[in-house]
C-alpha cells in the first residue's frame, strides 16, 4: 500500500571495500561518535562515516565494522543475524511530493531501523547515497529473535506518522508507509561468511517485494527449511550445482553431467520453474 496522504496544513512560516577484507587497524577513528557509540568519522583524512540524510553509516564505513563484527562472532562463536529492509515504492514519494520529502522519509524510518537494532546493532545505507535499503548486522541472535526484532521494526514503520514539506509553506502529512524485509541467520562463520549472508539476505528481501512489500521473509539456506502457505515441506537447494549453457535450438552441444544446454524456449520454461522453486524455498514468516 502507497503512504496516504491524511492531512495538509500551510505553515506561516517560510524557512525551515569486500566484506571479509580485514579491517584497517591503522585508520585512526575520532573521539565523537555515533548514538551507537562508534566513530563519526576518521581523524586522519576527515571522511565521515555517516550518512548526513539518514543517521545510519556509509556502506563502506559499515563494511569496515562489519568486518570487526563477524572477527569478535567467529572467535566468541557466536551467531550473527543479518536483516536487510527495503522501503516500499519509494519512488512514488519521491516522484510526488518531491525528493526532500523523501529524504525526511528515509531519516524517519532510519531511526526505527537504528532504535531496533540496539546499541550492538550495525545499521548502514544499503546501494550509497541514493539508496532506499538499509543493512542491519545484529550479533548474537538467533532466528527467532531476529524475526521478532524485523517484525517490530515492520509495524513500527507502518505506525509512522510523517510531516513532509513539500513545497514552500505547505507541509503534507504521510501515513501508511511500508518496508519490506529479509533475514538470513548463522551459526557457523567462516570466511566469506558475511558475503554469503548477504546473498540469503537480498533472496528473502526479494521475495517480500515479489509478494507484495510489507513482509518479513526468511532465508532458508541459513535456516531449517519451513513450511509453505500449503504446509508442504520446500526443496532444501544447498549443494546442488547446475550449469546452464544458452545454445541455439538447431546446434546444442555435447554436455557432461554437470551441464544442461539449453534452447532459449528451454531456458525459459527453467525460469518458469526456478521462480516456482524460490517462491516455495524462502518461508514467509508474518506476524499475526
Amino acid at each position: 500500500m502507497a503512504p496516504q496522504t491524511t492531512s495538509i496544513h500551510r505553515s506561516r512560516t517560510m524557512g525551515s571495500p569486500p566484506f571479509d577484507s580485514p579491517f584497517d587497524e591503522s585508520t585512526d577513528f575520532a573521539t565523537e561518535t555515533t548514538a551507537q557509540g562508534r566513530a563519526a568519522h576518521c581523524t586522519t583524512c576527515g571522511e565521515s562515516f555517516v550518512d548526513a540524510v539518514t543517521g545510519t553509516l556509509y556502506r563502506h564505513a559499515w563494511d569496515r565494522w562489519a568486518a570487526c563484527t563477524l572477527a569478535d562472532a567467529r572467535r566468541e562463536r557466536r551467531s550473527l543475524a543479518l536483516i536487510l529492509a527495503d522501503v516500499d515504492r519509494f519512488k512514488t514519494i519521491n516522484d510526488t511530493y518531491g525528493h526532500p520529502a523523501g529524504d525526511t522519509v528515509l531519516r524517519a524510518i532510519a531511526d526505527v531501523l537504528r532504535s531496533g537494532s540496539g546499541d550492538a546493532g550495525l545499521v548502514g545505507r544499503y546501494g550509497g547515497c541514493a539508496g532506499d535499503e538499509f543493512l542491519m548486522l545484529l550479533p548474537d541472535l538467533d532466528l527467532n529473535r531476529a524475526l521478532v526484532i524485523a517484525r517490530r521494526m515492520r509495524d513500527r514503520v507502518r505506525g509512522l506518522t510523517v510531516d513532509v514539506r513539500t513545497q514552500r509553506g505547505v507541509t503534507v502529512r504521510l501515513t501508511g508507509q511500508t518496508v519490506s524485509i529479509g533475514i538470513a541467520v548463522a551459526a557457523d562463520l567462516p570466511p566469506g561468511a558475511l558475503a554469503d549472508l548477504l546473498l540469503d539476505c537480498d533472496a528473502a528481501l526479494r521475495q517480500a517485494k515479489r509478494s507484495g512489500g510489507d513482509q518479513v521473509r526468511v532465508a532458508l539456506p541459513c535456516a531449517s527449511p519451513l513450511p509453505d502457505d500449503t504446509g508442504k515441506q520446500p526443496l532444501d537447494p544447498r549443494g546442488v550445482g547446475v550449469r546452464l549453457m544458452l545454445a541455439p535450438h538447431h546446434c546444442l552441444p555435447r554436455t557432461t553431467e554437470q551441464e544442461l544446454a539449453l534452447s532459449p524456449l528451454g531456458v525459459e520454461h527453467v525460469y518458469t520453474v526456478l521462480s516456482t522453486l524460490l517462491n516455495r524455498c524462502t518461508a514467509p514468516l508474518e506476524a499475526p
